[in-house]
């Protein structure tokens, strides 16, 4: 009986550094550099000129065609997410920083993107009554 138990408690105690080690590795599998990459053969809306850069100690910086936002990254809670908390948000064109003053909030995600199982993030957005789709490859 006591084999028994001891056999069981391996097993449990093995599962548990496996599943420990699977989500470090997630998280450090999507460190890098995304840039906008449109799937051949959608009939899907894609924005393009978006960039990403994740970097190791949780820090990011994400841009698009009118924005710059900085702020810290993580994954949530089923790791098949990445959540983008703003910390910094700036406009690219330097008139519009003076007149719009944006706040951010990081106890609210700014951007969540998906992470799909070939590695590439996706996140869906609705601008003037329609879904468009930002979809991130990562280049480094």
């Amino acid at each position: 009986m006591k084999l028994l138990n001891r056999k069981y408690s391996l097993i449990i105690m093995l599962v548990i550094f496996v599943s420990s080690c699977t989500y470090h590795q997630s998280s450090v599998s999507l460190i890098g550099t995304y840039k906008s990459y449109t799937p051949k053969f959608s009939f899907k809306k894609y924005s393009i000129g978006d960039n990403l850069t994740l970097k190791s100690d949780s820090n990011f910086i994400y841009e698009n065609c009118g924005n710059i936002s900085t702020g810290f990254w993580r994954l949530n809670s089923s790791n098949d997410s990445v959540l983008l908390f703003c910390v910094d948000f700036k406009y690219k064109n330097d008139s519009l920083n003076r007149i719009n003053k944006v706040h951010c909030n990081p106890s609210i995600p700014l951007e969540i993107f998906y992470i799909e199982s070939d590695g590439i993030l996706i996140n869906e957005f609705i601008a003037k009554k329609s879904k468009y789709f930002t979809s991130l490859k990562k280049i480094k």
